[in-house]
């Protein structure tokens, strides 16, 4: 064979690598490494939770409220700018305020931001946490 070897043939040294882990980790201890991939764990939940900003009902339901109350625009799309899940929650009390948003061309968007933001537009609202741009 005088071809270039595919690249899943060199998968293959993974192997390698995985059985010599497997070998190390069979002469340890489990509880203790049990122990030291709890604390580990721990630690990174813990971190993780820790730079997560918390948006409370009261802070959504402020910018559901200016949203279904203002009559500059009747239709209007909403986007969100608050990182991976911070925005559940927004489509409920839409539904609760009987005015949710409308994904079409002739609805001006809005965007929920964390305040201060650095989002270009104009800042129609703000309350402790979030902020509501008019793109």
């Amino acid at each position: 064979y005088k071809g270039a070897i595919s690249e899943y043939y060199y998968t293959i040294s993974n192997l390698l690598i995985l059985i010599g882990m497997g070998i190390m980790l069979a002469r340890f201890k489990m509880k203790y490494l049990l122990l030291a991939g709890l604390i580990l764990f721990g630690y990174r939940t813990y971190m993780s939770l820790r730079t997560i900003p918390l948006i409370s009902y009261e802070d959504k339901r402020e910018i559901v409220e200016y949203l279904s109350k203002q009559q500059r625009d009747p239709i209007f799309n909403v986007s969100y700018n608050l990182g991976i899940g911070l925005d559940t929650g927004f489509k409920y009390i839409f539904k609760y305020y009987k005015r949710e948003p409308q994904n079409r061309p002739e609805g001006h968007l809005y965007t929920v931001v964390f305040v201060p933001t650095g989002e270009k537009g104009e800042l129609v609202f703000q309350d402790r946490r979030l902020g509501l741009v008019r793109k």
